[in-house]
């Protein structure tokens, strides 16, 4: 985001989902200017909830029209082993936003078999 631009993260419901060794947190923000990217609002959830930026997940972000706030969802897991119930768009999604183009997307995928066989 731009310098001198302030986002203000709310947590409006917190869920803890021990099923799934996650916590499902419903969140509102609001900000001066355009809406803040998804890498953004990952890096204040993360610092909100004191987790690692990698084991959240953003279930969606929506901004109503003409309005300076958004409000969304998303899933903060314990560990790494536990994001694969997640959906896999979902995860290269989180992945492409931190800067990970690729690295999530190519876990879930096993080698090819040769075409020529």
């Amino acid at each position: 985001m731009l310098q001198g631009v302030t986002m203000k993260l709310d947590i409006t419901n917190k869920n803890v989902n021990p099923l799934f060794n996650r916590t499902e947190v419903s969140f509102e923000i609001r900000h001066d200017a355009e809406t803040p990217s998804r890498a953004s609002v990952i890096k204040e959830i993360a610092s909100a909830l004191k987790s690692d930026e990698n084991l959240v997940v953003i279930e969606y972000i929506k901004q109503p029209f003409g309005k300076k706030m958004c409000y969304g969802r998303a899933r903060v897991y314990k560990s790494e082993q536990d994001m694969k119930v997640e959906p896999k768009h979902l995860l290269e999604r989180a992945a492409k936003s931190l800067g990970k183009k690729g690295e999530k997307a190519a876990e879930g995928q096993g080698e090819k078999p040769a075409e020529g066989s």
